[in-house]
């Protein structure tokens, strides 16, 4: 098992939309780790390119890991409800009220290695801690609430992301307010990242084409820094 640190998110969007979870009424189904970064799908993968998922194994909250931290160490970081502004544009932000919610099921440590391909992969073992979310803001643009798994790497740092159909969501949030082309397929995709200062984050969208192609745009952005940026 690697134990070498990883940096919070890679490039912006990238390895952020590998990470999605999925809830009733929501787009997306189970996600192996690794895969094309550009067409993100659902599950509790950690996107980690060249890597190969040898176990998972329950655990309890404050089991000391391999990494040397406990699943409650990072799940600290997120529990809560944290007030942020969410800028969509420089001239159009709203207040953000985003609350985690610990739901006491299962946590795992997966057990991740280089891929027979791709023997000098970095692949550090992490742990899954699930979660409901409840992501809202004061102009009612999103109001979403969602069962997520928390991926941890360090104890300092914990993330989640999380897809949802833009066309099912419960705030009154329009695509066509930032992409009025045509879709077979229309989502959003919700990446936030805890650390000891609060929490930061990015909201994207992805519209897919019949042609199985897409586009994906930054919508709005939260926190001190956009997720996605390596620190």
């Amino acid at each position: 098992m690697c134990r070498r640190p990883i940096l919070a998110l890679l490039p912006p969007v990238l390895v952020a939309l590998l990470l999605s979870g999925c809830a009733g009424g929501q787009s997306g189904s189970e996600s192996p780790i690794g895969g094309d970064p550009t067409s993100p799908t659902s599950g509790d993968s950690a996107g980690l390119a060249g890597c190969a998922e040898i176990s998972r194994e329950a655990i309890d909250r404050d089991t000391l890991t391999p990494m040397g931290f406990t699943p409650r160490q990072a799940l600290n970081l997120a529990v809560g409800t944290d007030r942020s502004m969410l800028e969509f544009t420089e001239s159009d932000e709203t207040g953000l009220t985003l609350t985690v919610t610990d739901t006491g099921e299962e946590v795992e440590l997966v057990d991740v290695e280089p891929a027979d391909d791709n023997p000098d992969a970095g692949c550090p073992d992490y742990v899954l801690i699930p979660v409901s979310v409840q992501f809202t803001t004061d102009d009612g643009r999103l109001d979403e609430g969602f069962d997520v798994k928390l991926v941890a790497f360090q104890p300092n740092e914990t993330s989640f992301t999380q897809r949802l159909d833009a066309e099912a969501l419960n705030g009154s949030f329009q695509y066509d307010s930032v992409d009025a082309a045509s879709y077979e397929q229309r989502d959003l995709v919700i990446n936030a990242v805890y650390d000891p200062d609060g929490s930061r984050g990015r909201v994207s969208g992805i519209g897919r084409r019949e042609d199985d192609t897409q586009s994906t745009l930054v919508i709005a952005n939260w926190g001190d820094s956009p997720a996605g940026d390596a620190r």
